[in-house]
């Protein structure tokens, strides 16, 4: 049984017989769209997420305010 070497490039899921051949792809048009789409798919991920935390962590900030509040009044009662 013989092994080879293919690359692929994640774009067009192709794959190219040789490390030339697949960097001659990578300055394409069609790829070089593709990176810059792929980029700002990924950041808007990246983003929702981090938003995600930020309202997780101010949700559980005011529930430990509102904590902070009812036991001061327990111990000035």
């Amino acid at each position: 049984m013989e092994c080879t070497v293919v690359y692929r490039c994640e774009c067009n899921e192709r794959g190219y017989p040789s490390l030339c051949a697949l960097k001659q792809h990578q300055k394409t048009k069609q790829h070089v769209t593709w990176v810059e789409r792929n980029e700002l798919r990924l950041l808007k991920i990246d983003l929702t997420e981090k938003t995600n935390t930020i309202v997780a962590l101010e949700i559980v900030v005011k529930d430990v305010r509102d904590l902070n509040t009812v036991l001061l009044k327990r111990l000035l009662t």
